[in-house]
């Protein structure tokens, strides 16, 4: 139901029938109203001839009447009372005037003589004859008589004095309904109210009951004619008062809705049945109307599908209108480009764009092609060209692409026919030697660095390509292509840390590249989860032996690897970004713990280590100020940490942020003094408190004069400069008595103390910087202390 063809046919079906609905229903609703107005003018017109007729009747009557009271004899016999002649007159003239009830009454009210019908009736009956004495003889009057309905006629004799009445009626029964009914068509039935109960008096429907008929619907009321139900079938009838003064007593006109609607019947099967002849019609022309206007469409899918299989030599040929042929010649067209694209991506995916030379891709496809091969030996060697991002930097992304293009076109020149050459990324190409060129690879790969080091000329400028070759050996390390090139990179990083032009991959240096891969992508998690702690070493003043300070180290437990070296996880953080996090770790650490030692009353001070892209960080400040004040520490508890090599990234910020810092409260130490090349302007130029001598200088200071000389020298300039100088890396006590002798103000090692947990460190100060002489003695308790730790 969701093709094209079957909407085009249901629209098509869906308008047909749509138009036959409005049609049906505005031809049957007119239809309807039509028939429903002849019955209601048929059921009009014959109440007004119930109406002449029972006019006609009381006309009779009256006429009746009026001779016998003119008539002398009978006059005569009611001035003598002659009751024999009276009754005699009266029945005389009621039998030729069909009548069914005759009185004769006095003026006052009391019989004088009656008919035979009439002996029944009783005082109350006759009192409401009487009251119709008022009533003209031109008008008929009816009264309900022992449950009967009478129509009557009273007029007076006079002689010439009102002498009596003369009353005479018809009874409005059976004989009267069919009478009705023979006259108008319709059958009638005539009621009563008494006692506000609706009684039939006569009717010709045996199912007509004197309760009220329900009316069917309201809506089905038509200028006067109302839908019934009787005996569960529908009539339409209408209601007419017998006596315009009494609402009680009516007739009601009714006939079969069934033989009214009879002709609507019928022309609404008609119309179904010309209805349903147009819905076949419409349906069979609209099966071919869908199938003329979807046959083009179907031959453009089946076209579309070819060309999503990648068949694009079929042309597509449509008949019918210009419109179709017009669409044809658009879809070859489009076939035909999407074909050219195609081939050119299938190029792109596999090429470099700028060089033209074959891409990763590609590359890996050529090794998994070889290793297929029985017996093949092969070698995968990738050139790292770091030079060129130094040209791209300097010179321009267009001078770049010119300058790899022509590296591969040298690469192209030097190397053999046999050899696939390949760009990896935009500063490393591939080099894959097959068969027996494999054995020379290491020899071919420095042929190549050798000669790119003295340059390549591109735009006339001559760049100094310094490049770096990690080789891999198949099937010695592998033959997938994966494997092949994870162990070229290794080996390109192995040369470059070796400082070697060329190397050769050697077989778990991938364990160690996998664990420095592991390591990285573990430490952000390690951050936020809290495998990160501080430990704290503590510092020592060297004329007391008290502890004064400490220096936050962070440790890592790994849940696998276990505990992880500064030195391995340090490196990796500032190469993979991760530093910033781990300072932010570790300065909101060293806070809470600057804060917690205050709850003990210990006022230390506590040096943490930031890097070169912590000090140029312009949040760094207000995070960390942030911290100390929440904390409630004071910012002169806190010594910042960094080396001479990190402020030489950038002296001026560094020296900026620094500042801001310092006025705040917080002190800076060089670490790693005398390792640097600026020391002396370091100095010079940024707000330093404290020097840590490098622990290199500190450990032959017993063995090599020169480095004494060096640390001598340096305690000197600090104390010329109001610095104090850190000595880390004291291991013994001689060494310590050197240092006294020089003059350090602080000292760190393991002479006093590993790196302590914050719980150790706590029982370390309590049992350390207890009230007592600073003398050896106390030195060997710590030390017997230390040991026993």
């Amino acid at each position: 139901m969701h093709s094209f063809r079957s909407r085009i046919l249901i629209l098509i079906i869906g308008l047909v029938v749509a138009t036959q609905i409005v049609t049906l229903v505005a031809v049957s609703a007119r239809i309807g109203d039509d028939v429903r107005e002849q019955a209601n003018e048929q059921l009009q017109s014959s109440g007004s001839v119930v109406g002449q007729l029972m006019a006609v009747r009381s006309a009779q009557l009256a006429n009746a009447v009026s001779v016998l009271a003119a008539d002398f004899g009978f006059r005569e016999a009611v001035t003598s009372s002659d009751r024999a002649t009276i009754v005699s007159a009266m029945e005389n003239q009621a039998g030729r005037a069909h009548a069914d009830l005759a009185l004769v009454l006095d003026p006052e009210g009391k019989t004088i003589a009656y008919s035979g019908a009439s002996r029944h009736i009783d005082d109350g009956a006759l009192n409401r004859i009487m009251d119709l004495r008022a009533v003209s003889k031109e008008r008929p009057a009816f009264v309900v008589l022992d449950n009967l309905l009478y129509q009557f006629v009273v007029v007076p004799v006079r002689a010439p004095q009102l002498v009596a009445w003369v009353i005479m009626g018809f009874e409005v029964n059976q004989s009267v309904a069919r009478e009705v009914r023979r006259l108008v068509g319709l059958d009638v039935a005539f009621v009563t109210m008494i006692a506000g109960t609706r009684h039939v008096v006569s009717s010709t429907l045996k199912d007509f009951t004197g309760s009220d008929p329900q009316e069917r619907s309201p809506r089905s009321s038509h200028a006067g004619a109302r839908t019934l139900l009787i005996a569960g079938a529908q009539w339409l009838s209408i209601a007419g008062q017998l006596d315009p003064q009494d609402a009680s007593l009516q007739f009601v006109l009714l006939t079969p809705a069934s033989v009214v609607m009879k002709p609507f019947d019928e022309a609404r099967a008609a119309m179904l049945f010309i209805g349903g002849t147009a819905l076949i019609f419409a349906l069979v022309i609209g099966v071919f109307l869908a199938r003329s206007a979807t046959q083009p469409v179907i031959e453009l899918v089946s076209a579309a599908r070819r060309i999503e299989e990648g068949d694009y030599k079929h042309v597509v040929s449509l008949s019918g209108a210009r419109e179709f042929a017009r669409l044809a010649q658009t879809f070859n067209s489009m076939q035909q480009g999407i074909a050219d694209r195609e081939e050119q991506l299938k190029h792109l995916a596999y090429h470099d764009a700028v060089t033209g030379l074959p891409n990763l891709r590609k590359a890996e496809l050529e090794i998994d092609a070889l290793a297929q091969l029985v017996g093949s030996r092969h070698a995968v060697v990738v050139l790292e060209l770091a030079a060129l991002e130094d040209a791209r930097a300097t010179l321009g992304d267009a001078f770049f692409d010119r300058g790899a293009i022509e590296v591969a076109e040298y690469l192209r020149e030097q190397l053999p026919d046999a050899t696939f050459i390949a760009r990896l990324g935009p500063y490393s190409f591939l080099v894959l030697l097959r068969d027996e060129l494999g054995g020379q690879a290491a020899r071919i790969a420095a042929r190549i660095c050798e000669s790119l080091r003295h340059g390549l000329d591109v735009d006339q400028v001559r760049i100094v390509l310094d490049g770096v070759a990690g080789i891999a050996l198949a099937p010695e390390h592998g033959l997938s292509s994966p494997d092949l090139l994870r162990r070229s990179l290794i080996a390109v990083r192995s040369a470059r840390q070796q400082g070697l032009a060329t190397t050769v991959y050697v077989p778990g240096n991938d364990e160690q590249f996998r664990r420095r891969l592991e390591l990285s992508a573990a430490l952000p998690a390690a951050i936020e989860s809290g495998e990160l702690t501080l430990h704290y070493q503590p510092k020592m003043k060297m004329r007391t032996r008290q502890v004064v300070g400490a220096e936050a180290l962070v440790r890592w437990t790994h849940p696998t690897l276990g505990a992880i070296s500064p030195a391995e996880f340090v490196p990796l953080a500032e190469r993979t970004g991760a530093i910033r996090e781990l300072t932010r770790l570790a300065l909101q650490l060293g806070v809470q713990q600057l804060a917690n030692w205050r709850t003990h009353d210990l006022h230390l001070d506590l040096s943490v280590n930031i890097s070169a892209a912590d000090i140029i960080d312009p949040d760094l400040a207000p995070v960390l100020l942030l911290a100390l004040r929440r904390a409630n520490v004071p910012a002169s508890r806190l010594i910042l940490e960094i080396t001479e090599t990190a402020v030489m990234h950038d002296r001026a910020a560094a020296a900026k942020h620094m500042e801001v810092l310092r006025v705040a409260g917080i002190r800076f130490s060089i670490d790693d003094f005398g390792t640097g090349h600026s020391s002396l302007s370091l100095l010079q130029a940024l707000p330093v408190d404290e020097l840590k001598i490098d622990r290199q200088f500190i450990g032959d200071i017993e063995s090599n004069a020169d480095s004494a000389k060096i640390v001598k020298s340096t305690v000197d300039l600090a104390r010329a400069l109001d610095l104090k100088v850190v000595a880390e890396g004291i291991e013994s006590e001689s060494m310590w008595k050197v240092l006294a002798d020089f003059g350090c103000h602080l000292a760190q090692g393991y002479h006093i103390s590993k790196p302590l947990t914050a719980a150790d460190f706590l029982a370390f100060v309590a049992a350390t910087n207890q009230p007592s002489a600073a003398d050896d003695t106390q030195m060997m308790d710590l030390s017997l202390l230390r040991n026993s730790r």
